[in-house]
């Protein structure tokens, strides 16, 4: 194990990781020794890693010519998700509803596994305008309202669990950094069925989002707005609360119905 930013890693598996960016950054396959060179791994390490891994489908070796690229396994990890893709579709004309009628930056959200990912974004019009492009968002469900928005609503044994395995990053001085006062902001979430954030994620951002569920309450993702906090006034966020709400309940109503 090593340490690196202050966070424990698994030489390994970071290893491994770094010959799959290699491979994936590479238009051609490569030879053990150019894998080595590029990684900064001996040849054995690197042979070790690779059979490994080409056990597993995320490696595969040229028996003519012994050469390696990327795998099977490694590439379907980058296809889209079929549920997200259809969650997309399904949020698209509500979210060109909201968009025309905010001006703002529309996003919708879901958690994979413990990373928030942005299915989908609409940028806002105006030269002034905001939006979570500005930042790396997939440790940053804690400082979002796209992520607070899915989390009020897990179970607290998973909210738990996310925030062991990924932390509190403080992205600013606003940022939520302890679990008590993240699980306060979730409880008001909930009770006011609406997750906004100022100036946690990025100074300048502010942020409103609502929770995208099914009859049964099952979380599917969130629907977003995200707007320069010099435009978010009290009255705008109240507007933009009630799009938002009508939004989710009619993305939620069109999955029921394409099931």
């Amino acid at each position: 194990m090593s340490e690196r930013g202050g966070k424990v890693t698994i030489q390994s598996v970071d290893r491994a990781f770094t010959i799959l960016e290699v491979l994936a950054d590479s238009s051609a396959e490569l030879p053990l020794g150019v894998i080595a060179t590029q990684t900064g791994l001996s040849a054995s390490t690197c042979h070790h890693l690779l059979s490994t891994m080409s056990r597993r489908g995320y490696v595969a070796q040229n028996p003519a010519d012994r050469k390696y690229t990327l795998g099977a396994a490694a590439r379907k990890l980058g296809r889209p998700n079929p549920a997200q893709l259809n969650l997309g579709q399904l949020a698209d004309p509500v979210m060109r509803a909201i968009h025309g009628q905010t001006q703002e930056t529309v996003v919708l959200a879901v958690l994979h596994g413990s990373e928030l990912t942005m299915v989908s974004s609409l940028e806002s019009p105006h030269a002034i305008r905001a939006g979570y492009g500005w930042g790396e968002l997939s440790d940053a469900a804690h400082a979002t309202a796209a992520g607070k928005a899915i989390l009020a609503w897990l179970p607290e044994a998973k909210t738990t669990a996310l925030v062991r395995d990924k932390g509190l990053t403080r992205f600013t001085g606003c940022t939520i950094d302890s679990a008590d006062r993240l699980i306060e902001s979730l409880r008001l979430v909930r009770r006011h069925d609406l997750a906004t954030e100022r100036d946690e994620f990025v100074e300048g951002l502010t942020s409103a989002a609502v929770a995208i569920r099914t009859e049964d309450g099952a979380v599917l993702g969130s629907l977003g707005c995200c707007l320069p906090t010099m435009r978010a006034t009290d009255e705008r966020l109240r507007a933009v609360q009630e799009l938002l709400g009508s939004g989710a309940r009619a993305i939620a109503r069109s999955h029921a119905q394409s099931g």
